[in-house]
């Protein structure tokens, strides 16, 4: 492990590069890496949210690549961290981002020699490719706009979420703004879990709405155990990057004419924790059930 003025020092090039910093400090972040990249190297964002783009506009498309974790985990120390979801189900699916980039044999190669084989530690397929990067991107925010959102704000885990009468109903609106947002896009999701998301939160009548709330527990069952990173940012007193996850989905609804109320509600509540205006409540979630009202 080395730091950033150890890697200074050593003036090494490396031809991949894994970021997966919080994408609060990107733009310096960034520009520090490419400067270590071979001339063929490539920068893997494994961030939430849209990041290629930014990373993009300072390394270049052909240098970006996006890694879509499906997996949840917790910082413990300096190189260490704590797996809070199933070992199998933790799954990872890279793709590039751009047509510069192509999808070029020799950049997956060297993505794929260093991911392939944690396959043998999960048991599992843990890794994947795709050609469809923003509708994998979409598929992840769906559940860490809902779930993710959620957690911070009430300071539940995903589980609890999900059972819980009140947060079930906004993880499931904040979850249908995401898909209606990249509908509107023209983005095709991608399944979650095996899942057509978007077929199974499409609204329908009472006995529909009625099994998905039951239903819902099941749907996220291996990462049940999970926290929001954000909620572990709040705790420790830090900025976390709910303007890149649900900020994002409004931004992005902005954009496309798509109201995203719950979204919205969600990024107010989060910035009021930081700035002490608000604490992390599971009454909090009386708020987000109102989400074209004040706190005020």
């Amino acid at each position: 492990i080395f730091t950033p003025d150890e890697m200074a020092a050593r003036k090494e090039k490396y031809d991949l590069i894994f970021l997966m910093t919080k994408q609060r400090e990107n733009g310096k972040i960034v520009a520090f890496l490419k400067d270590f990249l071979t001339e063929d190297g490539v920068i893997v964002t494994t961030q939430n949210g849209f990041p290629e783009r930014g990373v993009a506009e300072i390394a270049g498309e052909e240098r970006t690549f996006g890694c879509v974790c499906s997996f949840g985990a917790n910082f413990a120390s300096a190189g260490e961290a704590v797996l809070t979801s199933a070992l199998k189900a933790s799954k990872v699916c890279v793709g590039a981002y751009g047509e510069k980039a192509a999808f070029t044999d020799a950049a997956m190669k060297k993505i794929e020699s260093v991911l392939l084989p944690i396959g043998k530690i999960t048991g599992g397929e843990f890794y994947r490719k795709t050609e469809n990067l923003r509708g994998v991107r979409y598929s992840k925010l769906v559940l860490n706009a809902a779930f993710s959102g959620v957690s911070a704000a009430t300071g539940m885990t995903f589980g609890e979420a999900a059972k819980n009468k009140k947060t079930k109903k906004i993880v499931i609106a904040a979850a249908r703004e995401v898909i209606a947002v990249a509908e509107k896009d023209g983005v095709t999701i991608e399944k979650i879990q095996g899942r057509n998301i978007g077929k199974i939160l499409k609204k329908g009548g009472a006995i529909k709405e009625a099994f998905l709330r039951i239903a819902l527990p099941f749907f996220v069952k291996t990462h049940k155990n999970s926290v929001s990173g954000m909620l572990l940012d709040l705790k420790r007193g830090r900025k976390c990057e709910i303007d890149f996850i649900t900020g994002a989905v409004s931004a992005a609804g902005r954009r496309l004419n798509v109201p995203t109320p719950y979204c919205d509600k969600i990024t107010e509540i989060v910035h009021g924790i930081e700035n002490g205006i608000y604490e992390t409540s599971e009454e909090n979630a009386d708020f987000l059930l109102r989400p074209e009202k004040n706190f005020d």
